[in-house]
């Protein structure tokens, strides 16, 4: 950028020097007039360029007065009388450490961090209205006034478990006031404290919430130990109870079964018995019978006096019997 602006102040001297030299006497103060005259000019030139850095913003003054227009990064030209202040319009990042108090009134001591940055279009009115320094004057004291104001709606002991919801309401608050004022910007809770006296009285609440705590566990575990206990107690004696009634039918229908058997037993018995006299009888009868036969046909044999009967009784009477010579002897 130097040399550029050198080679501009070079190209104008090299231009109007020969013209002031043309219409000046060539003697030696007539030089040394040009001279200065150059010189001068020179100077008005090189007042009229000024840089604008990068990430920056330009507010151009006339005598004080802030001009309407923003000037871009790099360079810019105006006029002798005017001049040109910077404002950043990179991120910058601001922690502090503060005190406020809770609904409860317990001091809370607390850390943020604010990360800011300023839109170009909006750094000549900022400058006009607040200045180079309109973190300290409009920032700050709203990011504390938000902090304070959202702390003192919650009671010490919730803060932890409602942290990002108050961070959340932190930052819609003060960037909504920001906006205003084109400006962007991010708040962070890094962390809070309390006294040494309520962070112990704390620590002996939550000792005893949670003796108070096992012993409730404690009693439950054993009330629900009773109770699985009596309830098993319960399904045992159902359970008995319908393993005796399952054997007490089981002995019944077994006897009753028995009993039946034995009723047919004794009744296949008893037939076989029967069948048995009945079949004696008809053999005894049978043998009867055949032994009158055989004995009357054997005392018949006995008593037989060789002589053939000369009669056969038949269903007509009784027939004769006729005596056929086998053959005739010669």
């Amino acid at each position: 950028m130097f040399a550029i602006i050198f080679g501009i102040v070079l190209l104008v001297a090299a231009i109007v020097l020969p013209i002031i030299m043309s219409h000046a006497e060539i003697r030696g103060g007539g030089i040394a007039s040009a001279a200065c005259i150059v010189f001068a000019f020179v100077i008005i030139l090189v007042s009229c360029i000024s840089t604008v850095p990068t990430g920056h913003t330009g507010i151009l003054t006339t005598f004080g007065r802030v001009e309407d227009r923003n000037l871009p990064e790099g360079m810019n030209f105006h006029a002798p009388w005017q001049s040109i202040t910077t404002m950043t319009n990179k991120e910058q990042i601001f922690t502090e450490k503060n005190v406020c108090f809770s609904a409860d009134l317990q001091e809370v001591a607390y850390t943020y961090t604010v990360k800011y940055s300023l839109l170009p279009s909006s750094a000549s009115v900022i400058y006009k209205t607040v200045g180079t320094d309109y973190f300290n004057i409009l920032i700050k004291p709203q990011v504390n006034n938000a902090i304070k104001a959202e702390f003192g709606l919650v009671e010490a002991e919730n803060m932890t478990e409602l942290r990002t919801q108050l961070q959340d309401r932190i930052n819609t608050t003060v960037k909504e006031f920001a906006a205003q004022y084109g400006i962007e910007l991010t708040v962070v809770i890094d962390d809070f404290d309390f006294s040494d006296a309520y962070t112990d009285a704390i620590e002996a609440k939550q000792v005893a919430e949670q003796e108070a705590l096992r012993d409730k566990t404690q009693q439950q575990m054993e009330t629900e130990r009773s109770r699985q206990q009596a309830e098993r107690a319960k399904i045992q004696a159902e359970n008995d109870a319908a393993v005796l009634e399952i054997k007490a039918n089981a002995d019944a229908e077994a006897a009753k079964i028995k009993a039946q058997a034995d009723f047919e037993v004794a009744q296949l018995e008893a037939d076989a018995i029967a069948y048995k006299g009945e079949k004696e009888a008809e053999a005894t009868a049978a043998l009867a019978a055949a032994i009158t036969s055989d004995v009357v046909a054997y005392e018949y044999a006995q008593n037989w006096s060789g002589e053939l009967p000369t009669y056969m009784m038949g269903g007509n009477g009784a027939l004769p019997i006729i005596d056929i010579p086998m053959g005739v002897e010669e």
